[in-house]
């Protein structure tokens, strides 16, 4: 089966994931960056607004607690503050959470 815009359920849970991994990887990064002796600083292009060791959406405790309440809007801006995700790719990725 799949969802209105073509792709299947499982394949947006799954890339959910991987952009998830990926977020956690990028603050791993971030915190790569910040603790370098003399520091290096990053391009523009790879500054990250997020904390230096971003959470993973997939095991946020207050994020799977707000998915679970049915506060959609909230986990959206909870995993927008994990991933540093815009806004429609938050809301498709806590939709896949959610299913």
């Amino acid at each position: 089966m799949t969802t209105p815009g073509g792709a299947s359920p499982g394949l947006d849970a799954r890339l959910a994931a991987i952009e998830g991994e990926l977020a956690r990887l990028g603050g791993l990064i971030d915190h790569l960056y910040a603790q370098s002796h003399p520091p290096i600083h990053k391009p523009a292009e790879l500054r990250r607004a997020t904390s230096p060791l971003a959470g993973d959406p997939r095991t946020d405790t207050e994020l799977q607690e707000l998915l679970r309440a049915g506060k959609t809007v909230k986990a959206a801006q909870r995993y927008q503050q994990l991933t540093d995700a815009g806004v429609k790719e938050s809301i498709a990725a806590v939709q896949a959470l959610q299913q």
